[in-house]
């Protein structure tokens, strides 16, 4: 037999008599079926000469007893204390452990919830993306093939594998996860992505081909026991949210300091990536344990490991957000200079940026003019064009103005006034809006704002003796 594209296909197996006749053309499709090397999938039984070179050759259990556990680099909240308000006055910089989600406005299916309960709701051909632990290389498998396996017997399975990246959203598992409610306010796609985009998206499935908007808000992470992720920093320096709905993870994490971000570079383009734990490269790695009902919080570029001590369902996501721009596009070039896929990297970066300076344009002050145009084709419609132009002005009066336009029609259902009184009226109507875009601009830098933008730090004042 032969694997081509995960299935088992059959090579032209003949009787010996009936095999002595056989041409030479048909020995040569003989030989190329069974030596046509077949795409990388679970149902592979072979390793090829790569599987074996990029195995882990350090022991993961003398790296699990040389870092204890330990609370120093994060802070420990109550669900109700992780609020905007919070991260504007502190930043978003120290990760943070939330052990009961009371209070995060966080929705979870309850600890009944399984694996196969994800298959019913994602679809049981539903293609997973699966790492083999021990050579960190990506598979592919159906939903059905993926929980076949992962609720098989520990002793009937042939490989460590791990589901980490099984995005969710628009499926039936969405109705029952919902993100906590500080994420909503600090993400950068619920703030300033096109909603009409979003509702574009009708493909639940990842391939960017039919994607409309950045699709990395809701994981489902699915884990055996003794799987372990090597160290990394999520896509795009995005923060992450983490909650433990079953099982048990151990962290390694490191800080991104310039130094650490440089050493981690080196060690991600080395050739002996997999002979060195990253972490004994570095002056400082932590480590913590999350038990089940643990939610935990990922700022921007905190390298990490994981490892994987029991069987455990994981639901996280990713997002972008204000408090760590200049962070989040270092790691950017990080994954520049490391040459990650595109597959593994946050989709439409670029784009999401451009929306959301358009945003902070907005926010920070924007005057809007209207202009008439004329519709031969429609005597009864006026079509206005409205010109968004962002006044900046300096102490020598100067301006520099930057302007796009939109289109918004307007029903005209008064055709028997009076022209002259119409044209006397225009000046009013524009005053009229001006007045209502600098309230609606007000109204902006209050809101969204506050949630783009974090507040600055608090001026030093001297008082008089």
């Amino acid at each position: 037999m032969a694997v081509a594209d995960g299935v088992l296909m059959k090579c032209d197996v003949r009787e010996p008599a009936v095999a002595a006749t056989t041409t030479t053309m048909q020995l040569q499709q003989l030989d190329r079926c069974l030596r046509n090397k077949p795409r990388q999938s679970y149902t592979d039984i072979m390793m090829d000469d790569d599987d074996i070179y990029g195995q882990r050759s350090f022991d993961l259990q003398s790296k699990l007893k040389k870092y204890p556990d330990d609370d120093s680099f994060y802070n420990s909240m109550k669900g109700s204390e992780v609020t905007l308000t919070y991260f504007q006055t502190n930043g978003f910089d120290t990760p943070i452990l939330v052990k009961d989600k009371a209070g995060l406005g966080l929705r979870m299916p309850s600890e009944n919830f399984t694996v196969s309960d994800v298959k019913k709701c994602v679809g049981s051909w539903r293609t997973v993306d699966v790492m083999d632990v021990r050579t960190q290389k990506d598979l592919e498998m159906s939903m059905k093939e993926w929980t076949s396996y992962y609720e098989s017997e520990p002793s009937r399975r042939d490989r460590l594998l791990n589901v980490i990246s099984l995005e969710f959203s628009h499926t039936k598992l969405e109705h029952y996860v919902d993100q906590p409610s500080v994420v909503h306010c600090m993400d950068w796609v619920d703030l300033a992505w096109p909603a009409y985009l979003r509702e574009l998206q009708t493909s639940a499935t990842n391939q960017l081909a039919t994607m409309k908007y950045p699709k990395v808000q809701k994981y489902c992470l699915m884990s055996v026991q003794g799987c372990y992720t090597d160290f990394h920093i999520d896509m795009g320096g995005t923060s992450v949210w983490y909650h433990i709905l079953k099982g048990q993870k151990i962290f390694w994490f490191i800080e991104p300091t310039e130094e650490n971000l440089k050493l981690y570079e080196n060690w991600t383009l080395s050739a002996k990536q997999s002979d060195i734990f990253f972490g004994d490269l570095v002056e400082q790695c932590y480590r913590i344990t999350l038990e089940a009902g643990n939610t935990f919080f990922i700022p921007t570029g905190w390298i990490h490991a994981v490892y994987t001590p029991k069987d455990s369902l994981v639901f996280g996501g990713n997002f972008l957000h204000s408090f760590s721009i200049e962070k989040q596009l270092r790691i950017w070039e990080v994954e520049n200079k490391t040459k990650v896929p595109i597959k593994f990297r946050y989709p439409f970066f670029t784009e999401l940026h451009w929306y959301v300076l358009e945003r902070y344009l907005h926010a920070i002050g924007c005057k809007q003019y209207r202009v008439k145009v004329d519709d031969d084709d429609n005597d009864n419609t006026d079509i206005y064009s409205y010109n968004n132009a962002v006044k900046c002005e300096d102490d020598t009066s100067t301006t520099t103005t930057t302007t796009t336009t939109t289109t918004t029609t307007t029903t005209n259902n008064n055709n028997n006034n009076n022209n002259n009184n119409n044209n006397n009226n225009d000046d009013d109507d524009y005053e009229d809006d001006e007045d209502d875009i600098k309230k609606d601009n007000r109204n902006l830098l209050k809101t969204d704002l506050k949630k783009l933008m974090p507040p600055p730090p608090p001026s030093s004042s001297s008082t008089s003796s």
